[in-house]
């Protein structure tokens, strides 16, 4: 019985490294995105394409 006990603690650690882990990465994306929504919109057309949003999508979509 100690033994499972021992390994749902081990998990469980690994679980919450794992969430911190996913947690920096989400704070990551937020901060680009409140960046994008900062870009004036009349620019919006001129400076990104399709692909370039793709791209970056792609980047992201990694994390």
């Amino acid at each position: 019985m100690e033994d499972k006990i021992k390994r749902l603690e081990e998990e469980n650690a690994r679980l919450r490294e794992a969430l911190d882990r996913i947690r920096e990465h989400l704070q990551a994306i937020d901060h680009i995105m409140q960046g994008l929504s900062e870009v004036d919109k009349t620019h919006m057309d001129s400076q990104f394409t399709d692909d370039d949003v793709k791209n970056l999508l792609k980047k992201y979509s990694r994390l």
